[in-house]
């Protein structure tokens, strides 16, 4: 923009320049199909609200995919929870069939392990427990990939797995003092080999 009270040579030649050079820049833009400034500043519009909802709908695409991973996390987590949980109750129901064996045999023998079959019973009953709760964690666990509030059933989950812990860890111990009942018992009694033995010597 100019600004001046007359119009010199200096300032009609550099009009003219302008305008000639402003004929070569319209004629390489309609060569080249390139469209003015003003619709320049639209299309750089328009790309940026395209570039917005892609990016919208790839946040929402990438958003399901990341829940659908965690939501596969959180399951194969619950499935491996549970069949330590599993492994574990067999194994306590494994020595539990053992020691009452033991028991049975020690009776049959007429040792009194009237509190050790007290003892067990109770283990028993906290194998069982847990057991139910790990039954329940799998239900929940349901309710936590395909429901429609996870975290609540989520945090269930770790409640009853809480409890089964529990259980678990009661129905060690119990077990743990049968079979210290069980050795104190079977300590007390008398080697009938010896005797035998010593009648044998006498006849």
């Amino acid at each position: 923009i100019l600004y001046a009270d007359k119009e010199t040579k200096s300032i009609k030649k550099a009009v003219a320049e302008t305008d000639r050079r402003k004929n070569i820049q319209i004629a390489y833009n309609k060569k080249n199909k390139i469209s003015e400034t003003s619709d320049k500043k639209e299309d750089i519009r328009d790309k940026c609200e395209r570039r917005r909802q892609e990016l919208e709908a790839n946040r929402d695409e990438r958003r399901a995919r990341l829940e659908e991973a965690a939501q596969q996390k959180i399951q194969s987590f619950l499935d491996k929870t549970i069949d330590r949980f599993h492994a574990a109750i067999e194994r306590l129901q494994e020595l539990a069939v053992r020691i009452e064996s033991r028991i049975e045999k020690l009776e049959e023998r007429g040792v009194d392990l009237t509190r050790a079959r007290e003892r067990l019973a109770s283990a028993k009953a906290a194998i069982d427990t847990a057991l139910s709760a790990i039954e329940r964690a799998a239900l929940a666990g349901v309710e936590v990939t395909d429901g429609e509030t996870p975290r609540d059933a989520f945090q269930e989950v770790k409640d009853v797995l809480n409890v089964a812990k529990e259980a678990l860890k009661d129905a060690h111990r119990t077990l743990v003092e049968v079979i210290t009942l069980i050795k104190d018992a079977a300590s007390n009694i008398p080697d009938t080999s010896n005797d035998s033995d010593e009648n044998e010597e006498e006849n």
